[in-house]
């Protein structure tokens, strides 16, 4: 289970709801409370950008619930939860074990698919170093 958080807040108010919420160990701050972090989970509200895919470790995973927009990309595989009639989401697929895990940082998009949040909830919950080889 986890066993520590880290919690990227932009006021002290939303620091104690953090503590207050969450079991075990909390550290709150800036992007830096996301250095080393290999899964980071951003919430919905944000208007921009709020960190980098960069901030985390090396091969890390951002499951972003507010779209790609609020997390800088760069050089991370993104896949997202969006499909038509013709084609299954990437999301889908990898949950599905359809499509291989991608090497490297992924930035994981769910911005519109409460059925893909339990999914991906499914898969990921565990050890947090053992989440790239539960996909």
């Amino acid at each position: 289970g986890v066993r520590s958080w880290r919690v990227l807040v932009r006021s002290d108010a939303a620091g104690d709801r953090a503590r207050a919420a969450l079991p075990g160990e909390v550290v709150v701050g800036g992007r830096d409370a996301l250095a080393d972090a290999v899964l980071a989970v951003s919430a919905t509200g944000a208007g921009g950008a709020v960190a980098s895919v960069a901030d985390l470790a090396p091969g890390a995973a951002v499951v972003c619930l507010d779209g790609a927009r609020v997390w800088e990309t760069a050089h991370a595989t993104l896949i997202d939860d969006r499909s038509t009639a013709h084609e299954v989401g990437g999301l889908a697929r990898l949950v599905a074990g359809l499509d291989p895990a991608p090497d490297g940082a992924v930035l994981i998009d769910q911005a519109g698919s409460a059925v893909t949040d339990v999914a991906l909830a499914s898969v990921a919950l565990g050890e947090p170093q053992n989440v790239r080889d539960r996909w």
